[in-house]
């Protein structure tokens, strides 16, 4: 496959920079991916936060932190190993609310008292992530034309980004 030459962009800067924006308001399907998937980042980045608070909640040193994000990678993991075969059944739009309903119950896990429960959360905090990532990526491709696909992408993370900065930071404080 022979790729054609790139042309020339006759757009001004700042359109082309915005065009990515304008697609993802244009596009419904889009635009609620970024307002719901904004509005739960917005949240989830508090549990960014909390990672280092949970071992002394369970009574365990502060290196307990990396048994937690050890758990969190094998759900990861898990939940990318499953990725295609949700995708090709559900969809990207049902994938991703599914993607955030289990990060949902992973998140409200790690406020029990057991480690075995707070574990079990971590890890199905992690299994839904790529659910969410992948579902969004695939998104982007199917509902963009491939001459936007990465101003889209700039766009929605972003979009994305923003709220999930402002949560650690408040996290944090």
């Amino acid at each position: 496959f022979r790729e054609p030459p790139p042309h020339p962009h006759t757009e001004p800067w700042r359109a082309a920079v915005a065009a990515g924006a304008r697609h993802v308001r244009r596009t419904p399907v889009l635009r609620q991916l970024a307002v719901g998937g904004g509005i739960a980042l917005l949240v989830i980045g508090f549990s960014e936060t909390l990672l280092f608070a949970i071992p002394q909640g369970l009574h365990r040193p502060p290196s307990f932190a990396g048994v937690i994000m050890f758990a969190s990678g094998v759900g990861a993991v898990c939940g990318a190993l499953t990725t295609t075969r949700v995708l090709a059944s559900h969809g990207e739009g049902r994938m991703s609310g599914l993607g955030l309903a289990v990060i949902a119950i992973g998140t409200l896990a790690t406020a029990d008292s057991s480690v075995a429960v707070v574990l079990a959360g971590r890890a199905l905090f992690g299994f839904g992530l790529p659910w969410l990532i992948v579902a969004l990526y695939t998104l982007i491709q199917r509902a963009s034309p491939a001459h936007l696909q990465g101003r889209v992408y700039s766009a929605l993370l972003i979009a994305l980004g923003l709220p999930l900065t402002v949560s650690i930071a408040l996290g944090a404080a």
